[in-house]
């Protein structure tokens, strides 16, 4: 039992349990746990049965895209295993109800560009007006950034003197990018 533990076991435990869910996004999936929290108290309920999941994701249905649905189903569950040992994916109708959800829906596509366009664009576009993209661009395409290491740059890491540009990527996680010709 865990009572019995020594107190360093149990505080390395809770340091263990604290770091399951995935770094970059853990605020956001305590955002989406403290909301169920939150809306579990107004039913006046503490009950974390099958039931109540249904009821929120009711809730939740007529609000958000299936997509979504999936994405607070995702985020819950592995909140709920973290927080309370609780694995909601043995709720079998609670995963029913997600799945029947998401029958012919159809997520939008983001738009991208060619490979073509983004050559018509770095040839043809006027660098008077569009130099600094352009760089930024070729860093993006060439793995030589992340995306918010993109935003970054964008937001004034990028010096144009008029003879040359100079790209200042501020803590970079990407050091053995390779930069590769892009116009042939």
């Amino acid at each position: 039992m865990a009572s019995d533990l020594p107190e360093t076991v149990l505080k390395k435990s809770e340091t263990a349990v604290k770091a399951l869910g995935p770094e970059k996004s853990s605020k956001r999936y305590d955002e989406t746990y403290n909301r169920f929290i939150d809306w579990r108290k107004q039913q006046g309920t503490e009950s974390f049965v099958e039931e109540v999941f249904l009821a929120y994701f009711e809730d939740k249905s007529q609000h958000y895209a299936p997509s979504t649905l999936w994405s607070i189903y995702s985020m819950l569950k592995s909140k709920m295993i973290a927080n309370h040992n609780i694995d909601i994916s043995r709720y079998s109708r609670l995963l029913t109800f997600v799945k029947t959800k998401n029958v012919g829906f159809q997520s939008k596509q983001a738009s991208v560009f060619t490979p073509e366009e983004i050559k018509k664009f770095l040839l043809e576009a006027p660098d008077s007006e569009f130099l600094v993209i352009k760089a930024v661009t070729v860093f993006g395409i060439s793995g030589g950034c992340r995306g918010e290491e993109i935003c970054n740059v964008m937001l004034g890491h990028v010096k144009d003197t008029g003879s040359e540009i100079i790209v200042r990527i501020p803590e970079s996680k990407t050091y053995t990018a390779k930069l590769f010709p892009i116009l042939k």
